[in-house]
């Protein structure tokens, strides 16, 4: 069965490792072999290629009893607060951690994605978002007969200052078929975010991934991506905040005295 808490809490701890500066790649593929790799066999059959995708099947194999839940929240600054663009994308670069060979790189791409920043503001005019996990995200692909679905399991901030925030996610995702919705590819993902202020209108965001399949670590594959995403609206609080995500707020916002 998978055993997703250990799973989640086994990947944070090698991401960790993966982004020190004194470990290489190859040394963090060596620590997962080494880890006795939570998932002793491969996912339900339900989720492999060829299979209609159907995100509430891959909830419940996954024992996700709720989606888009928050516990935390974190502080967004003045200048990534509001609504951004991106149009296109790079493949920077892709490596193979069983051989060492760079197989892809300077791949530009389109996409298609608006991010917002910043839902709630506290009564010092600091400004906060929610850090979702058990959430979906789509991406669609011009170029591509299939489009991207994420579901992100875990999701953590790591810091922040006036030039760049980043963050750590733990995500699966899967290729989907446009025509027949059928499942092409999926594989896990843990990643490395950071959004980096390149001016008032616009910031890179750059991802670092290592992605895997089920318990075949010794055949991940390390990914670089980056986007440039250009403001499109100034962030102003919304008169239409549920009342769940209100009462996480305030719950956060009491235990950090915020209010």
């Amino acid at each position: 069965m998978f055993n997703r808490k250990a799973f989640c809490a086994l990947v944070l701890t090698i991401i960790s490792i993966l982004y020190s500066p004194a470990v290489s790649a190859t040394e963090v593929h060596n620590a997962f072999v080494q880890k006795n790799w939570p998932v002793k066999s491969k996912l339900p059959p339900s989720l492999d290629p060829g299979c209609i995708f159907d995100p509430r099947i891959v909830e419940n194999e996954l024992k996700i009893t709720s989606t888009k839940s928050s516990s935390d929240w974190y502080r967004v600054p003045k200048w990534l607060a509001g609504v951004w663009q991106a149009k296109s994308a790079e493949l920077v670069s892709q490596r193979n951690l069983k051989t060492g060979i760079t197989e892809q790189e300077n791949y530009h791409y389109s996409i298609n994605e608006t991010a917002q920043y910043g839902v709630i503001v506290d009564k010092l005019g600091q400004i906060w978002q929610p850090l979702y996990s058990q959430t979906w995200t789509e991406n669609e692909y011009k170029e591509q007969p299939y489009s991207r679905r994420t579901l992100y399991l875990t999701n953590k901030f790591l810091k922040s200052d006036e030039e760049k925030i980043s963050f750590e996610t733990l995500s699966l995702n899967f290729n989907v078929d446009k025509a027949n919705k059928k499942i092409l590819r999926r594989w896990f993902a843990a990643t490395h975010r950071m959004l980096v202020r390149n001016s008032s209108n616009t910031f890179e965001r750059r991802d670092i991934a290592l992605n895997f399949e089920d318990d075949n670590t010794k055949y991940g594959i390390e990914s670089t991506n980056a986007a440039k995403l250009s403001k499109i609206d100034d962030f102003i609080q919304s008169q239409h905040i549920s009342p769940e995500l209100k009462q996480s707020f305030e719950h956060f916002a009491s235990k950090r005295k915020l209010q």
